[in-house]
């Protein structure tokens, strides 16, 4: 070929006179391809983050080995927080199972109080908690402020028995009375028992600790504390 050449700077192939180019076609071509599997990396990249290892690599696509790379180490950073979230799925599991077997023991303790204690009756409903002589004490200091809060209330009073009597005296009387802390007089807490069991009764003496559920109406004139329909609640 006439004329002065020129050489190809990547590969130093000579050029024909007035090439446009510095650079062959063939290494233009290569430089093309190169920029192309470029791009089409970095799409495959990004679509292969959401797609398990395995079904790429059963799918047959070529995935270059950066992004195989990053790919695994992606994967193996997820591991722990997985492992870890079935760690705390499998703890919140023993959680439960443990409260429900705590429930179901109370259950149990409630159900035996409530029914198979001898001294226990059928409740109607749960009132406040208090001690015989609290109760007493606060009618005897003042009367008014103790009808406001305890008259037509329910109440679970306990206390220990000063005496047993029954309205007329005899198992056939409609009533009982078990007075409570009062000293041997009647400035107590006189609960009174409609329809009493007088089996219980007959089981119980002076000086016992018992828990009675009823409801006070007031202060009587002898002083004592009047709880009426009464239930037992436990006897010791």
């Amino acid at each position: 070929m006439a004329g002065s050449t020129s050489s190809c700077e990547l590969c130093g192939r000579e050029l024909a006179k007035h090439y446009p180019s510095t650079v062959c076609r063939v290494c233009k071509q290569e430089f093309e391809d190169l920029k192309q599997r470029s791009e089409h990396a970095s799409e495959s990249t990004l679509s292969i983050q959401d797609m398990p290892m395995e079904s790429a690599v059963s799918s047959n696509v070529s995935i270059p080995s950066t992004t195989l790379r990053e790919a695994a180490a992606a994967k193996e950073s997820v591991l722990p927080q997985s492992r870890m979230q079935i760690e705390n799925g499998q703890n919140a599991k023993v959680t439960s199972r443990t409260i429900s077997c705590l429930l179901t023991i109370f259950t149990a303790v409630v159900i035996w109080a409530m029914f198979f204690n001898p001294f226990t009756d059928s409740l109607r409903s749960y009132g406040n908690a208090v001690s015989a002589s609290t109760l007493y004490k606060e009618f005897e200091d003042n009367e008014i402020a103790a009808n406001s809060k305890w008259q037509n209330t329910f109440v679970i009073v306990t206390g220990k028995i000063d005496s047993i009597k029954s309205e007329l005296g005899t198992l056939d009387s409609h009533r009982a009375y078990i007075m409570l802390d009062g000293s041997g007089t009647f400035r107590g807490v006189q609960c009174v028992f409609e329809n009493w069991n007088k089996q219980k009764f007959s089981s119980l003496k002076a000086g016992q600790k018992v828990t009675i559920e009823g409801k006070v109406l007031g202060q009587l004139d002898t002083g004592a504390v009047l709880v009426y329909d009464c239930k037992f609640f436990s006897a010791d």
